[in-house]
């Protein structure tokens, strides 16, 4: 679900900054097949490093919050911070 929820955040970003996917991909540093991968709700996950520069290029910084105990599986909150 965390990787769901920074995917979202990806794309709501650049699209609010009226970037392309080649456009991001280029100020982040990375390829365009990974920015798609980041951005896909069907990816199982990405590397940090990727997600990083991306979340980077786009000015956002991202607070996550994981929490859980032995008895259920950890969750993952995702927000952006202004």
């Amino acid at each position: 679900m965390l990787a769901r929820q920074l995917g979202t955040l990806v794309k709501e970003r650049r699209l609010l900054r009226q970037l392309t996917q080649d456009q991001l991909a280029r100020l982040a540093g990375v390829s365009r097949t990974a920015l798609s991968r980041i951005e896909s709700p069907g990816a199982l996950s990405s590397r940090t490093e990727v997600i990083d520069r991306v979340l980077r290029a786009l000015g956002v910084r991202v607070d996550v919050a994981v929490a859980g105990t032995s008895e259920r599986p950890a969750t993952g909150n995702v927000r952006a911070v202004h």
